[in-house]
């Protein structure tokens, strides 16, 4: 088996693919049901969700890349060129059944229907795709689709997604479901420690230490989902947003109709469109000092004082409900929570998340309070669930405080020692799977 990834292959791009993609991707939200209901994209510029524009013209390292170097040590190959060239000659020397060509999510979108022709009529290997980063799984879905319907052997491709199923069951078809973001940034973290565009540990001391804590929620929030808002909108109405029981970033304010018609549905009454906005304009965007201001980094940026100062984390989890209630999503700000010894809550627009991490083999806290809301198929109630266990919350006694850094310290043995190898070895086997398929 031999892998082999662009590190820097200019080619002539193209946005001709991607349009193809993103027609069928409407036509796929079509047909997906859950909360919230059915988003179907109205927007007929594809160009405007053309997200591989800054770096249109150049395939380059996917997020598996320092996974790869780790894992694959002896089968992973890089490839650089100088010159712009079709990808039959850029990969001439890799040609061959057992060999597994690696490209991210952004790059595959901007390859021109010749480069797509030869790799699945002509090249001998298979292509692995990339998508680990995100948590957007339906648009994998949408570009086989398309792909498909236009007679390609989609056998020849391996989708890696993140969103496992609750099953824990990875290989559905030509799909691999699991948490690699997981992995890769474990792999980040021993490639380029204290690297901005990482998650760096914190001092275990600190964060365990009951005399640092001085307020009892850390909520951290990139850019904003229709879950994120309304809950900590639910928070403020119930006046439990305040700077020694609830700290919390919200860095973008998108959804506002999703905030006004959870207003609507909290019977706030409306006297004219600016009181709404009012409320929304109090509260999102919001930083916490010292936070930066740049997309990776700003997802995973540690402030240590933020962490050591907190007894709990609300985790308002990377929306994907778009697939039904069969897949969930435990991202980076999960992560965090283990990395950093902070019992946690962790809720979407789906159920399962706290159930999940417990098929890892991760211990919950469920000794501590109630989490009803895990199960709680009703969106609105399990917001309503969530910030009632939020309002109520007592700081920890010292003696709880000891019982709950008991399960934080073997959920962080557990992550390192057994989750993350058990992701390494299913990699392996899924690139396995791949070949065979």
């Amino acid at each position: 088996m031999i892998l082999v990834a662009p590190e820097h292959l200019p080619i002539e791009a193209s946005t001709e693919v991607y349009k193809a993609y993103w027609e069928q991707y409407k036509e796929t939200c079509k047909g997906i049901t859950g909360f919230p209901a059915t988003k179907i994209p109205t927007d007929s510029n594809a160009e405007e969700h053309f997200e591989a524009m800054d770096c249109f013209g150049v395939l380059s390292i996917s997020n598996f890349h320092f996974t790869f170097e780790h894992y694959f040590t002896d089968q992973y190959q890089t490839l650089s060129s100088p010159t712009t060239q079709k990808l039959r000659v850029h990969l001439k020397n890799y040609d061959h059944e057992d060999t597994v060509f690696v490209i991210s999510w952004l790059d595959f979108t901007s390859l021109s229907w010749q480069e797509i022709d030869w790799l699945f009529k002509i090249y001998k290997g298979k292509i692995l795709l990339d998508d680990s980063f995100e948590s957007c799984p339906i648009r994998n879905n949408a570009m086989n689709t398309m792909l498909e319907k236009r007679g390609y052997n989609v056998s020849k491709i391996g989708w890696f997604t993140n969103c496992p199923r609750k099953d824990l069951t990875v290989k559905e078809d030509n799909f691999y479901r699991n948490n690699w973001l997981h992995l890769t940034l474990t792999s980040d973290q021993s490639a380029r420690p204290n690297d901005i565009g990482t998650i760096n540990p914190l001092d275990k001391a600190g964060l365990k230490d009951y005399s640092n804590k001085t307020y009892q929620f850390l909520s951290l929030n990139g850019h904003s989902t229709s879950t994120r808002l309304q809950v900590i909108l639910k928070l403020h109405l119930e006046d439990v947003i305040d700077p020694n029981k609830f700290r919390y970033s919200m860095c973008s304010i998108e959804h506002e109709n999703d905030v006004v018609s959870y207003l609507t549905k909290c019977n706030i009454p409306q006297d004219n469109n600016d009181f709404y906005k009012g409320i929304i304009n109090q509260l999102f965007p919001k930083r916490l000092p010292g936070d930066v201001d740049e997309g990776r980094e700003r997802d995973f940026f540690v402030s240590a004082d933020w962490w050591n100062n907190c007894y709990f984390n609300l985790n308002i989890d990377t929306n994907q409900a778009y697939l039904g209630d069969n897949w969930v999503n435990i991202s980076e700000k999960w992560m965090k929570q283990i990395m950093y010894y902070t019992p946690g809550i962790n809720i979407n627009e789906y159920t399962g998340l706290e159930q999940h991490a417990k098929d890892l083999g991760f211990k919950g806290y469920e000794q501590f309070w109630d989490q009803s809301y895990d199960t709680t198929k009703d969106h609105y109630e399990r917001i309503n669930a969530v910030v009632d266990v939020i309002k109520n919350m007592q700081d920890p006694t010292e003696a709880e405080w000891k019982q709950m850094m008991d399960i934080a310290e073997y959920n962080y043995n557990h992550f390192y020692k057994k989750h993350i190898p058990s992701l390494a070895k299913s990699l392996q086997e899924s690139i396995q799977n791949l070949l065979d398929q």
